[in-house]
């Protein structure tokens, strides 16, 4: 049986043929533009505040950082392997003194924590971009890490002390020095009376914060004393605009702080529990943390109250910037532990 396609009638086709008439496309038109401004509306100020609450998170996220790079140094800073501290008469080398700056056998060292107020040129440093207003702090230790003596090949330099009770006599408690030779100590005998062989030796590190201004930003910087001379700064994190520091002093050799003073407060006279840098056992850290993103309408009237600053006069605290960028400060108090440790219990 055949079957035979029937023609559509020529109405029909003259329907699906047809378009849009000019008013159906100004009316599409107008209902577009409709749905796109209610669009706008609501995603407009719903992206600038996603972009605001992230230029905010940063902030928070970067004065933590810097924070806490802060207090992870200063809570090692003094560790010096096994070399007793006991009658040691502390130097207070420059932050960019070469290594073994302070280092005299058989008692002189460098204290562990030296500060430098605001104003106040960072002694032997290049720095020509330090951010006004801005403390820094030097740290000095050990290396973690003990090495054979024969890494020292005229680098460093490093530090090797003595393990064995039983040292010829005459032989200083520590060595510091640059060539493989020079480091004659041992380490403890295999038995009562006798000493084994060559310690090893740990590299002196000497490590300076401070706020560095690049072009209209600022950040925290590092300058690092390697093989005895001073690196070019190493930005730790952007967006930094402050750092502040307060010395806690251990006034009666318990290992607690007695009292608190800024940088500026501290006069060096000798005999002073108070004013020897030696006798720092704990750091309040201050850290001013500034938005990535300035924040359209907003004014910055905030003043902080920072070491150095008069709190008690609201005329002597820092100014208010009065620009578009939010700012966060975060403080913290770091132990010193290697010295606070040392003097518990005595």
């Amino acid at each position: 049986m055949t079957h035979r396609l029937q023609p559509f009638p020529a109405g029909a086709r003259r329907l699906r043929q047809r378009g849009m008439t000019l008013i159906e496309l100004l009316v599409a038109l107008g209902l577009s533009l409709v749905v796109l401004t209610v669009i706008i509306t609501f995603y407009g100020p719903a992206s600038r505040n996603r972009s605001e609450l992230e230029s905010a998170a940063r902030m928070f996220d970067n004065a933590a950082y810097a924070t806490e790079v802060l207090a992870e140094d200063i809570r090692a800073a003094g560790y010096y392997g096994e070399v007793s501290t006991a009658g040691v008469v502390w130097q207070v080398p420059g932050p960019c003194a070469a290594g073994g700056a302070g280092w005299t056998a058989p008692n002189q060292m460098p204290a562990p924590v030296i500060g430098t107020a605001a104003g106040v040129a960072l002694t032997g440093c290049t720095v020509a971009d330090r951010r006004a207003g801005t403390d820094a702090i030097t740290l000095r230790r050990a290396s973690f890490i003990e090495e054979a003596r024969a890494v020292a090949t005229g680098n460093g330099p490093f530090l090797q002390s003595s393990k064995c009770a039983d040292e010829p006599l005459g032989s200083p408690p520590f060595v510091v020095a640059t060539t493989a030779s020079d480091f004659t100590l041992s380490n403890k005998g295999a038995t009562t009376g006798t000493c084994g062989a060559v310690a090893g030796v740990r590299r002196l590190l000497t490590r300076t914060y401070y706020v560095r201004t690049t072009g209209a930003t600022s950040s925290l910087a590092r300058i690092d004393v390697v093989d005895g001379v001073e690196q070019a700064p190493v930005d730790v994190i952007d967006n930094i605009e402050n750092v502040r520091f307060q010395y806690g002093f251990d006034t009666n050799g318990d290992g607690v702080a007695d009292r608190y003073l800024p940088e500026s407060g501290v006069t060096g006279t000798p005999g002073d529990a108070d004013n020897r840098w030696a006798d720092v056992v704990t750091v309040r850290v201050y850290v001013v943390a500034r938005a990535p993103q300035s924040t359209p309408g907003h004014a910055d009237k905030k003043q902080f109250a920072l070491p150095g600053d008069d709190a008690s006069d609201p005329t002597k605290l820092g100014t208010a910037s009065g620009d578009n960028f939010k700012r966060h400060m975060k403080t913290s108090l770091v132990r010193v532990m290697n010295t606070a440790g040392r003097r518990e219990g005595s």
